[in-house]
């Protein structure tokens, strides 16, 4: 083999004719070459009926590159080391070939067989011959296809390949390189796969149904456990390949090796712009073997089972949250004030304390404030409705949440509201009536108007000790001279003499009233009017 080392070539030239069992075969082009063989692009002659047609072929050639050569007479040859090795795996190559040609696949994505014979010290296959460019070639000249089509590209792979594994044969070398893109005649892009070189068929126990002698693998399409070799069905390595095959169509690159990835790190490397259910795909294709689902049946129930729990989870958080806008409570303490919109009014109620009232304009809950004479009602229809809320001792209301710039008005009004309260608090508190001793002295109250009744007073006898009487004469005195109160009144007097002033200079309060027979009966505190609107004047009962 030394001597004859000048005449090595590899590839069988053109117009070479090589004898098939059939007919002859013409050697036209190659198409390409891998670790394991050669592949071109031949012509032969079909009779149909009494038609005689040339026709196109794909010609396989059993070609170990490592062990093999070629030499000027276009034989094979390879050292003695070599040979066991190389001819173990020539009985594969054919073995292989002639079962799926037995199969006989009428999968229209899966390349079509005819005939495997001997010559040339190796082996061929016959395959049918598909016109178009291979996928890896289409993504190199367009570039990284988008989910659409490369959804119509591979889903038919897909499938193919299920027909693969049912039939307990695993291709073992599924890439782009190895998918071509032909038309159909309609038009129709028609993906098929082939190169079916390191295809094994195994048996019901899992186990080769031919002896292994060579193993094989394309770097970034094969799975960790391929590179040490595989010995079983094994259905999950064409998984993995199928999963770096989408990859490599969606991001128009070569994916890294799997030696060097981690689970869920492809899919991680996708485009923003891949959908989450591919995205959910490729993860569970590209998993170490142990997590990887083993059939693509199970890679499409886990992608569904997947994307039902993120519905799922969607929903209830979708659910959760409504339902707690729906809970927001508006509360009413010194730390976190309510959110007002505009000052609170004070409403006093009858016998009770008084509540701050909160109105809320636009208010969309059917309350309208009451129309007096005069108003439109076509006008107050069109106007925002109020709201009108009773917030302190009830329960709070749910509202929306408010800007920091409106809970800062709604501190503001708060502390308003409670400084008027406080002051009303202290009017009233100042008109508080108060009980009054009388000494020996009697006292007389006088309103400070001529039209106002003059009621003379007698202190009681139990305080005294004795009667007070009170003469006609003095009695006139006092209405001509419109004398103030005795100067022997308590210090108390002085207190309702100015209250006694307030009222002489409203004119609303000065009207006369009719005054009782003075009476002596018990001591008794002064009532109070607390509206400090009513026309009937102070005055001591006795």
């Amino acid at each position: 083999m030394d001597n004859d080392a000048e005449n090595i070539v590899e590839a069988l030239p053109a117009g070479y004719k090589l004898q098939g069992n059939n007919r002859t075969y013409r050697i036209e082009k190659k198409l390409g070459q891998g670790g394991f063989g050669i592949t071109y692009h031949a012509t032969g002659p079909v009779r149909v009926g009494t038609i005689l047609m040339e026709v196109d072929f794909a010609l396989k050639e059993f070609f170990l590159s490592n062990d093999c050569e070629r030499l000027a007479n276009s034989s094979i040859s390879y050292s003695n080391p070599a040979r066991t090795r190389v001819e173990n795996s020539r009985k594969d190559f054919i073995a292989e070939a002639q079962r799926l040609k037995k199969i006989g696949f009428s999968h229209p994505n899966i390349v079509g067989f005819d005939e495997v014979f001997e010559a040339n010290n190796t082996a061929y296959y016959v395959m049918e011959y598909i016109k178009g460019d291979s996928l890896d070639g289409y993504v190199e000249k367009k570039g990284k296809l988008t989910e659409k089509e490369t959804r119509e590209l591979l889903w038919p792979i897909l499938d193919a390949v299920k027909l693969l594994h049912q039939n307990r044969i695993c291709h073992l070398d599924i890439k782009p390189a190895n998918i071509m893109l032909s038309r159909n005649a309609e038009g129709e892009m028609r993906p098929v796969l082939i190169d079916f070189g390191l295809s094994k068929h195994y048996d019901s126990a899992g186990h080769a149904t031919s002896t292994i002698n060579s193993f094989g693998y394309s770097e970034g399409y094969a799975p960790v456990e391929q590179y040490k070799g595989i010995t079983t069905f094994s259905p999950e390595a064409d998984v993995y390949s199928l999963g770096a095959t989408l990859w490599h169509c969606l991001t128009g690159q070569q994916p890294p090796s799997a030696l060097d990835l981690r689970d869920g790190e492809l899919a991680a490397m996708l485009p923003a712009d891949v959908s989450r259910e591919m995205r959910v795909m490729i993860d569970f294709m590209t998993r170490d073997k142990r997590t990887r689902p083993q059939s693509i049946e199970m890679v499409e129930e886990a992608t569904r089972k997947t994307l039902q729990a993120d519905k799922a989870q969607d929903t209830k958080k979708n659910d959760e949250s409504a339902k707690t806008d729906g809970n927001k409570t508006v509360s009413f303490s010194p730390q976190t004030p309510p959110p007002i919109k505009k000052k609170g009014n004070i409403a006093e109620k009858s016998g009770a304390e008084a509540e701050i009232v909160e109105i809320v304009d636009g208010a969309d809950d059917g309350v309208q404030p009451p129309l007096t004479p005069g108003r439109d009602k076509t006008a107050e229809a069109q106007k925002p409705s109020r709201k009108t809320e009773i917030i302190g001792s009830k329960a709070p209301v749910a509202g929306k949440p408010k800007s920091k710039k409106t809970l800062y008005v709604a501190i503001v009004a708060f502390l308003v509201v409670a400084v008027a309260v406080a002051v009303v608090l202290m009017v009233i508190g100042q008109n508080e009536p108060e009980k009054i001793e009388y000494t020996e002295e009697p006292e007389t109250e006088v309103s400070g108007d001529d039209n106002t009744d003059v009621e003379y007073v007698e202190a009681p006898a139990e305080a005294t000790g004795e009667s007070n009487t009170v003469s006609a004469e003095e009695e006139q005195t006092a209405k001509s001279a419109q004398t103030p109160q005795s100067t022997t009144a308590k210090p108390q007097s002085a207190k309702r003499k100015a209250n006694a002033g307030k009222e002489a200079n409203n004119p609303k309060e000065r009207a006369p009233k009719a005054q009782p027979a003075p009476q002596k009966p018990a001591p008794q505190e002064k009532k109070t009017d607390k509206a400090h609107n009513s026309t009937t004047p102070y005055k001591m009962d006795f």
